[in-house]
């Protein structure tokens, strides 16, 4: 889901780059299913991004130095986890179910979307156990979550500027998904031994409930600090005021 919540609140309105296409229309205040609406228009329309109202290529997004992971002796699966690289895949195929609190003078902004298939490769770093296999691995990584399903809220306020308008301020944000499937294959997860290490992707994969409750907090913690930051630099630069037709 990496990026999407800076999407959500900022392209279907313009950013600090410019403004939408003509052939976009903007939305009116408090008209939650027309901002639904654009949302998955404009993911369609421009899945490479758009550097004239400042859009990222979300077709293939990139993270680096992500800890989804750390060993917790309360847990069956004791892992150390993390990435130094990923590149996430699927987002502009995303399916906005609803997204609430678009008014004159917001404060909650929400949004439920569903991600068909998000694909993750990249560089990875790993140790630590799995029943009664250890492991400790580097190497490239490839998770899959098909028909993910996400909750993403805001808490926002409004501050009023010297230029006279008004710009919205993000002091809260929280991202949280689940798939209803999840895979993963890890390259050398034992070092020197193929064997073991498909072995162990094998465990990994037939245990992916708990595999993915012991990533989940990680991943959904990541996401979160990451898109608060890129929120945050958007609206600094965005007025609110701007963003809807009269």
């Amino acid at each position: 889901m990496l990026f999407y919540f800076t999407i959500l609140l900022s392209l279907i309105v313009g950013s600090c780059f410019g403004d939408l296409p003509s052939d976009v229309e903007k939305c009116k205040v408090n008209d939650n299913e027309c901002v639904a609406t654009k949302i998955m228009e404009i993911l369609k329309k421009f899945p490479n991004g758009n550097s004239d109202f400042g859009m990222p290529k979300i077709s293939a997004m990139q993270l680096k130095n992500v800890t989804v992971a750390r060993a917790s002796d309360n847990s069956p699966i004791k892992l150390n986890f993390r990435f130094e690289q990923f590149i996430a895949t699927g987002l502009e195929n995303s399916i906005v179910l609803n997204t609430s609190g678009w008014t004159k003078t917001p404060k909650n902004l929400e949004a439920n979307i569903i991600i068909p298939k998000l694909v993750i490769n990249g560089d990875f770093e790993t140790d630590g156990r799995i029943l009664l296999l250890s492991l400790e691995g580097k190497g490239k990584g490839f998770i899959e979550l098909t028909d993910c399903y996400a909750n993403i809220k805001g808490k926002v306020v409004l501050e009023k500027r010297s230029d006279g308008k008004n710009y919205l301020k993000l002091t809260k944000l929280k991202a949280v998904m689940q798939p209803k499937k999840f895979f993963m294959k890890m390259d050398n997860l034992v070092k020197g031994s193929q064997e073991l290490t498909q072995t162990l992707n094998d465990v990994l994969n037939d245990n992916w409930i708990e595999v993915w409750n012991e990533l989940s907090a990680g991943i959904n913690d990541a996401l979160s600090k990451i898109l608060l930051q890129l929120t945050v630099d958007v609206f600094n630069k965005l007025s609110y005021d701007d963003f809807f037709v009269e």
